[in-house]
């Protein structure tokens, strides 16, 4: 199934006793996936600032990834930001989720946080808790846009790793990201 065109569908057909059966499932909009290599410029400083490299040799992925090495933090939060074009054509009314291929190195496990922040709106808004990040292996962060509110754009998003204000320095790294619309 080729997810990179507007229309796409299962098509499932059978015959019994002379009668052909036919099944067909639609599975919505077009798919762009983009590597992360493509917005890695876009990661910037929210309350921290991440060091950020290319990686072309991983193998937990087949493509060159983003690698994010986030300062340890003693009174502060470990989250920063991800502000793209990409990212303002996250909109309900045309998108249906975003999905982010994330790989947490190390030897912890951790929660991630995912937070909103509109075009002409000072504040964030959180926008999804308790993603459970499995170190040594491949997390699907997956956003469900409906939720989103469609009357702005989303200027940024914001991750959060950890859940104090006193973490660890980690390691993550971002393969790609799945767009998909409606």
């Amino acid at each position: 199934i080729n997810l990179n065109t507007d229309k796409k569908g299962l098509n499932l057909s059978f015959e019994c006793n002379g009668t052909t059966y036919k099944y067909h499932k639609g599975l919505g909009g077009e798919v762009t996936i983009t590597n992360a290599t493509e917005f890695k410029d876009g990661f910037k400083k929210d309350i921290i600032k991440p060091t950020v490299s290319v990686v072309s040799s991983v193998p937990f992925a087949e493509i060159s990834v983003v690698k994010l090495d986030i300062p340890a933090t003693t009174s502060k939060v470990q989250r920063f930001a991800l502000e793209d074009t990409r990212i303002s054509q996250f909109n309900p009314a045309t998108s249906s989720k975003a999905v982010f291929r994330v790989y947490l190195d190390g030897s912890e496990d951790t929660e991630m946080s995912i937070y909103v922040k509109y075009q002409n709106i000072s504040t964030l808004q959180e926008y999804i808790t308790g993603i459970q990040l499995t170190h040594g292996e491949v997390t699907l962060v997956e956003m469900n846009l409906a939720a989103l509110n469609a009357g702005r754009i989303v200027e940024s998003i914001s991750f959060r790793t950890g859940t104090t204000k006193n973490e660890p320095a980690r390691t993550l790294y971002f393969i790609d990201m799945a767009h998909y619309a409606k």
